[in-house]
């Protein structure tokens, strides 16, 4: 140190500071050489206790020395117990450092964060922990390490650097020395101010360097800390800290309030003179407190402002390609937290790859995703940090996609993040090893013994024809969503079982798992392990035997006994199955005992014939049964057999009452037991001694039930109708004449469950209530029918698993669906115009009532109200020719969809329809002519779409229903898309049509097509006809979209007769008008009539649209553009194509004139010209081929006439 230096050091301003500093090192240097014998002397928390003086402290009265970290008493406490200590901190007396109590340590440089270890990325990265015995381990937070310093060594200049938390010290020459203020390296960038919170709403002032005028005695001056609402440097766990970190993490303002109308706000952007930081940890390990001081300007008092910093567990950052630089902001996570590192993808990748527009695309390399270290192995693309403190990320090299594989970037809209998808593969079939970075798996047709499936893959694509495994699924287990146990493929929790080996035949499924998705399957055995039934497609086995836990075997069989199908339930302790499944009971194998019912149970239920006991329990477990009917064989009643909670009637068939416990019964307050009349007094003296007599009395009463059978139907007759219990399970169509001299009033619970192939069911007006499951699973039905025109109830699950429902409907006018049932969607649903109570999704009213009419095997849905009729849906086995009842006005949107079996429309039967819906007979078996008439007002898109089976089109009618300014009455989009075999196409003299819309007649058979004078538009697509050889456009088109004629490859004439040119509408600026793409090369404009000769007219409208502009964009267009668009036309009209002048010889850079020069710089950025016209106009301006290297060859002029003899050839 030089003299005049170290004197400075002695008399300087802050000399006493300095002599106080030396002397804490003196007294405090045995205590820190005792903290690093035992390993911690850069613990901020450990250090601090054991230091007795801290560095640059005020000593205030009454006060030797203090220690906020050990429990003594910080600067408020010290400042509010010395009431003079204001008057003693003069500004004068403030140190220069933005500091106040200086805590503020050595930060260095020390080294590359490449020649660091990474702290939280690796294992014992803790703040402040030894390192065993190669001695104290120096927290550097970050991705770049933490440094063991061995034994003896104390740093490059031979001491040990490193950070205390408070203070200094020193100690003998026995010992190492030790520096003071030890280094620790700081690998965070010197962080930004962050945004102002207030930008956009208030106004506010940056607070001036030198203060603000006044003293606070005339106007309320405030300091004010705020948080950060955008987080942008928030402080995380072992971050090195100093005083710039401390502010960035807080916004800082001042408000000065006169008292008079809004305060003014000033933000503090640095510290200064007015503005200082007291004492703060030198690392982030905990939550802590700092206290910052205030004055408006140098003749004020300080204030004090104290603010809690939260310390976040991580820091997550995400480096980019070149060291030391970052792609994304940084990441601030709680413990738990994760995030999806897809969101990083458009930071690191090029941007065609996430560019949405532009997906997908096949990729020729991959991105493996993350590492916690350069090229290390990929993290899960759901990252979690686990280790507190400071994270790096970095992106992996992009390595070649495997042989044998294709992969593309592609959107996945369950994520809503582009994600790298393997979607082929033609390697080994041995194992499919999925490559890091992939993010979907999506294969078809790819079958594989055994497949490895990374961390990175977030989702497989299952689908019955799509990737078949037959040995092995391998999860890693990192993976966020999937896991694997042996061999099968589940979720990550281990709750859902998604895929068994194909080839797999033993089977155990773990106790977590509640849901399992079987499908191609050779399971012989199931093992379950929970005592609680899995959800689980029982019809996707066939033959297995499933093992349950033996204690749990009944509660399996009540919940799987119906539909166990050719499968065998048994327990796995090998005892043999004691029960058999009828009618929903579990019995004992000679059907005397009844010890149960299935879940599925609900409603209405008569136990079965024969049986003669009733077990304790046996309806406990039925939560909806409301009403059991108990045949005259039953003797006994055991304990507790009939408690159910919603069993309110029990029917009693039998004269002879059966014995009873006290507690057999449940619900006594509600219960109603109805016996045969006649037999009541019987039952109350067998039951008195049981219940008592009141309640017996109260109970019993007496009722006409009486059971019957007739042809496969089962039914209780009642005094005012019948309930129906059962029906045949064959039965295909139910309209209750089965029945005719039974009134139906009720259909009872699931009575028409077990009907695989009932198809249509008409309830006759009679039945006013349909009871619990009533046809729940009934999959083959396609329509159902209530006659019922006052009321009706709906049990629950009514028409649950009615998958093929095509239509329901009701007249009743009002509706009770019991416990908020609301039926499904997917199928036409009407109801009466003004009807009240019904549930459920697209509820069509406005008719007053509704019939089946049949056609064939089929049946087809009528409405009905006092001006005519309409259809609205039919069974999609109609076949023959359809009659049209008579009066019939509309055909509903999508009437007869999807119905295949081949049929003709009668065209009387159509006379006097107005409407055809949209979608009507789209993908159906109509064949032969259709005639529409002229009463026809609509005609709806995709009408006909994909009906193969028709030949020829009449259009007629007004079709004014749907018009609008720009298209007017319109033939609706794909109306006959698809008509394959569609030749001919006529329009009535009624036809009103003024546009052809997209892709009206797109891949029909028209060779040729007379369009109607009236037509003004002919939109995009509009004929995309492969057999199309020739049209007329009629003279009053006005509009004429891009890609009309697309796919026409068989066109070579359209001819235009108007004088005045229909307009080309562009699919977007710049985007050049195409009449079609795969349009044959002699395709041609010809202009006959009032066109003939009118050439110049047509390309005066045209050129512009040929290039993809307006006439409006022609000053933004070199002459050049326009001659191109004017050749195009040219071309399409059979012309010669104009000559594009040679480009002109260059002239020297020193011989152009200015204004020149800046013409060519604009010129340059011009659109590329017609590139073989182009390529001769710049060979005749570069003269012969050695122009370029002779210098006098840069002024020659080209030879006389060879630029345009070139020109001419080329054109």
């Amino acid at each position: 140190m030089k003299r005049s230096s170290l004197w400075g050091w002695i008399t300087g301003k802050a000399a006493l500071k300095r002599i106080i500093a030396a002397g804490a090192v003196i007294v405090g240097l045995p205590i820190v050489w005792h903290s690093y014998q035992n390993g911690g002397i850069f613990d901020p928390d450990s250090y601090a206790k054991n230091q007795k003086v801290q560095d640059n402290q005020v000593i205030f009265p009454e006060e030797d020395e203090y220690s906020q970290e050990d429990g003594g008493k910080g600067d408020s406490d010290l400042w509010e117990k010395d009431h003079k200590a204001e008057e003693k901190l003069n500004p004068e007396d403030m140190p220069d450092s933005s500091i106040l109590f200086e805590t503020k340590g050595k930060l260095a440089e020390f080294g590359s964060a490449d020649q660091m270890t990474s702290d939280a990325n690796q294992p014992g990265g803790i703040p402040g922990s030894p390192d065993g015995d190669d001695g104290p381990t120096i927290l550097v937070p970050g991705g770049d390490g933490s440094i063991t310093v061995p034994d003896g060594t104390f740093g490059p200049d031979g001491n040990h650097n490193g950070n205390g938390s408070e203070g200094n010290g020193g100690g003998d020459d026995s010992h190492p020395s030790v520096d003071p203020d030890p280094i620790i390296p700081d690998p965070d960038p010197r962080p930004e101010l962050p945004p102002d919170i207030y930008e956009g709403l208030i106004p506010v002032e940056t607070f001036p360097d030198g203060g603000i005028s006044g003293d606070g005695s005339n106007v309320k001056i405030t300091l004010r800390l705020t948080e950060d609402i955008y987080e942008t440097n928030p402080i995380y766990y072992g971050e090195v800290l100093d005083d710039w970190k401390l502010f960035c993490a807080v916004c800082v303002y001042v408000d000065v309030d006169s008292g008079e109308g809004m305060p003014t706000i000033y933000r503090i952007e640095d510290y200064n003179e007015n503005f200082k930081i007291g004492s703060f940890p030198k690392v982030a390990k905990e939550d802590f407190f700092v206290d910052f001081y205030f004055r408006p300007n140098k003749g004020s008092k300080w204030q004090k402002e104290t603010w809690n910093y939260k310390v976040k567990p991580f820091k997550v950052m995400f480096s980019g390609w070149e060291e030391g630089t970052y792609s994304s902001p940084a990441w601030y996570p709680q413990i738990g937290e994760t995030r999806n590192l897809l969101n990083y993808y458009p930071d690191v990748l090029p941007e065609e790859w996430v560019d949405i527009g532009s997906l997908p695309i096949d990729l020729p390399e991959m991105f493996p995703g993350w590492s916690e270290t350069p090229q290390g192995e990929p993290v899960p693309l759901i990252y979690n940090p686990v280790l507190p403190g400071r994270h790096v990320l970095y992106p992996l090299e992009l390595v070649p996609v495997p042989e044998g594989m294709s992969v593309s970037m592609e959107m996945n809209w369950n994520y809503w993040m582009c994600l790298q998808t393997l979607n082929e593969y033609t390697g080994s079939r041995e194992m499919l090893e999925v490559p890091d970075g992939i993010g979907m798996i999506d294969l078809y047709g790819v079958s594989v013994d055994a497949i490895k499936i990374p961390s990175s893959v977030l989702e497989v694509n299952l689908d019955a024809f799509g990737l078949e495994v037959s040995q092995s699924y391998q999860v890693d287990e990192e993976n966020p969503n999937y896991a694997s146990f042996e061999g099968m493929l589940l979720n990550k929790d281990k709750t859902v079982l998604y895929a068994v080996p194909s080839e797999k035949k033993t089977v155990t499924v773990p106790e977590t798992v509640t849901y399992a998705e079987i499908s191609n399957n050779a399971i012989e055995e199931m093992h379950f392990q929970s005592g609680t039934p899995i959800k689980l497609e029982l019809e996707n086995l066939h033959d297995a035997s499933l093992y349950v836990p033996a204690e749990a075997y009944f509660t399996y069989l009540a919940a799987w006994g119906d539909r166990l199908g050719s499968n065998r339930l048994l327990p796995d302790n090998g005892a043999d199955a004691e029960f058999i499944i009828q009618d929903g009971a579990i019995l004992s194998r000679d059907g005397k005992i009844l010890y149960g019912l299935l879940d599925s149970v609900g409603g209405i239920y008569a136990v079965p014939d024969k049986v003669e006991y009733i077990e304790e329990g046996a309806f406990a477990g039925s939560a909806s049964l409301s009403t059991v009917i108990l045949p005259d064989s039953v003797k006994s009643l055991n304990a507790q057999a009939m408690t159910g909670r919603q069993i309110s009637c029990i029917i009693c068939l039998g004269a002879e009452p059966p014995a009873i416990k006290g507690d057999s019964f449940d619900n006594l307050d509600v219960l109603q037991v109805q016996v045969p009349k006649g037999a009541g007094e019987s039952y109350v003296d067998a039951w008195t001694q049981a219940l008592g007599r009141e309640k017996a009395e109260a109970i019993v009463t007496e009722a006409f039930n009486q059971m019957e059978s007739k042809d496969g139907y089962t039914y209780l007759t009642q005094e005012d109708g019948a309930i129906l219990l059962k029906v045949p399970e064959d039965l295909v169509y139910f309209n209750g004449n089965e029945l005719q001299d039974v009134t139906i009033k009720e259909i009872g619970s699931n009575v028409f469950s077990n009907c695989g192939q009932l198809l249509v069911a008409e309830l006759p007006e009679s039945v006013k209530k349909i009871g619990e499951g009533a046809f729940e699973k009934c999959r083959e039905i396609q329509g159902i029918v209530s006659y019922s025109t006052d009321t009706v109830i709906v049990g629950e699950n009514a028409f649950a698993g009615c998958s093929k429902l095509r239509f329901l409907a009701f007249n009743a006018a009002s509706a009770t669906f019991e416990n908020e049932y609301w039926p499904g969607g997917g199928m036409k649903y009407c109801v009466p115009e003004g009807a009240s109570g019904y549930n459920g999704n697209h509820v069509q009213s406005g008719c007053a009532s509704y019939f089946l009419e049949s056609q064939n095997e089929g049946r087809l849905l009528y409405g009905e109200d006092e001006e005519g009729r309409y259809l609205l849906a039919a069974t999609d086995n109609i076949t023959g020719e359809v009659l049209l009842l008579p009066d019939t006005l509309e055909i509903d949107d999508e009437a007869m969809s999807g119905c295949g079996e081949s049929f003709t429309l009668d065209s009387a039967g159509m006379a006097r329809l107005r409407y055809i819906g949209d979608y009507a007979f789209m993908d159906s078996g109509v064949t032969g002519d259709i005639i529409l008439p002229d009463t026809l007002r609509y005609l709806g898109g995709y009408t006909f779409y994909g009906c193969t089976g028709i030949s020829s089109i009449h259009i007629d009618g007004p079709l004014d229903w749907y018009k609008n300014e720009f298209h007017g009455p319109e033939l609706r989009s794909c109306v006959f898309s698809g008509c394959t075999n569609l030749e001919t196409v006529t329009f009535g003299s009624e036809c009103g049509v003024k546009t052809i819309g997209e892709e009206a007649f797109w891949n029909t058979a028209l060779k040729s097509i007379d369009l109607p004078e009236g037509v003004t538009g002919l939109l995009s697509g509009a004929f995309g006809c492969t057999q199309l050889t020739e049209i007329k456009i009629p003279a009053n088109m006005e509009n004429i979209y891009y890609s009309v004629f697309d796919s026409c490859s068989k066109l070579k004439k359209v001819e235009f007769s108007s004088d005045i040119p229909p307009s080309l509408i562009l699919y977007g600026v710049g985007y050049g008008y195409l009449f079609g793409m795969d349009l044959p090369d002699d395709f041609r404009i010809v202009l006959s009539g009032n066109a003939a000769g009118k050439e110049e007219a047509y390309i005066e409208a045209w050129k512009y649209a040929m290039i993809g502009y307006g006439a409006d964009d022609q000053n933004e267009l070199s002459q050049d553009q326009i001659r191109e668009g004017e050749n195009i036309v040219r071309r399409l009209l059979g012309l010669e194509a104009a000559r594009i002048e040679a480009a002109p010889a260059p002239v020297a850079p020193d011989a152009m004139p200015a204004q020149e020069e800046e013409n060519e710089s604009e010129d340059a950025g011009g659109e590329p010209q017609i590139d073989d016209v182009q390529d001769k106009a710049e060979d005749a301006g570069t003269g012969d081929e050695n122009a370029g290297t002779d210098a006098d060859a840069d002024h020659a002029e080209p030879e006389s006439g060879k630029a345009e003899n070139e020109g001419e050839e080329e054109l």
